[in-house]
Order: structure tokens, then sequence, then C-alpha cells
């Protein structure tokens, strides 16, 4: 048992090692400007589109680039509303397909003891809302979403919390990076 926990965590940070790599070289051969180019003036399908993108580790990079150069003539609300709307949708469908996947992972990582006390811990009250917290704060920063729907799972969220809070803090983070990107190009 505790093998295939260790499998799964080795499978992902293979997956983390080469999305990583995979960004650097698509901002490397200007993918995000030619993606920019393809959409010409449909920067409304380009925030949508780069903010689907802003979930995963493997495509966060280019996304967070694309989000900026879209801030820079379309306004900041704008890019993050829409791109939010992007996100929480890749975010429930990943959270509706994998959501047991990730909380198991997760858990493997620990004792069946310490497993034990921590989803008694969390699983009532104030300490499952700060759990549900910590994941949506997670899914806020550019860290990979898969993380914080794997707290999610954990604190075991229904799907009707889900897509709000996602969108919520999916906005907030988006609206952060095009907000710095935007005061750094002055």
């Amino acid at each position: 048992m505790k093998k295939q926990y260790l499998k799964h965590l080795l499978r992902d940070l293979l997956i983390i090692v080469i999305s990583v790599t995979a960004a650097v070289w698509l901002a490397r051969i200007g993918a995000v400007e030619k993606f920019l180019a393809l959409t010409g003036g449909f920067k409304i399908l380009a925030s949508f589109v780069a903010g689907m993108f802003f979930t995963s580790i493997f495509t966060t990079a280019p996304a967070m680039v694309a989000l900026a150069v879209l801030a820079r003539d379309f306004p900041p609300l704008w890019v993050a509303a829409i791109g939010a709307i992007g996100a929480a949708l890749v975010d429930f469908v990943i959270f509706r397909f994998v959501r047991d996947d990730l909380s198991k992972d997760a858990a493997g990582m620990f004792t069946v003891k310490i497993r034990r006390k921590f989803v008694r811990l969390f699983r009532h009250g104030f300490l499952k809302w700060l759990l549900v917290l910590f994941g949506g704060v997670i899914l806020a920063s550019p860290f990979p979403d898969e993380l914080g729907l794997a707290v999610l799972g954990l604190a075991k969220i229904k799907n009707r919390v889900l897509l709000p809070l996602s969108y919520v803090m999916n906005f907030i983070g988006i609206l952060a990076i095009v907000s710095v990107a935007r005061l750094l190009s002055f």
C-alpha cells in the first residue's frame, strides 16, 4: 500500500518537473505571443483560455504571462473575471474526475494513525472550513490547483461549494498577478 503512494508521488513529481521544463520552453519559443496573435482581437476568448491554463503547474507560467500581456490593453478586472471562469471550470473538471485519487495520494503520505486524527480534526465545524480556506488560498496562488483540490478533497467539500470558491479564489489570484504585472510595466 505504501509503495503505491510512493509510486504516485514519484509520478506526480515527474509530471511537475516535465511541466516546469515545458513552461520554460514555451516561454522561450514565444508561444504566449503566438497564442495572443492567433486570438487577434478576441481578448475575452484569450482571457478565458489563459484562465483555463492558469490552473495546472504544467501551464501556470505561460498563462500568467498571457494574462499579464492581456491586462496591458484590456481592463484587469475583465481579464480576471473572464480568466477565473476558465480556471474554475477546469478546477471543477479536475475535482470531479480525480477528487478521490488526489485525496488518497495526499493522505497516503501519512500513517494510518495520523490520518485518522487528521480526519477527525478537520471533518467538522470551524476546522473543516479552515481547511477549505487553505485549499482556496492555494487555488488563488500560482501553486498548482491540483494541490488545493487535494486539500479540498480531504475536507470533503461539496461540488456546489467548489465552483463558486474556485471562481472567487482564481479571480483574486489572477487579479493580483495582472495588477502586479501592470505596476511593474510602468
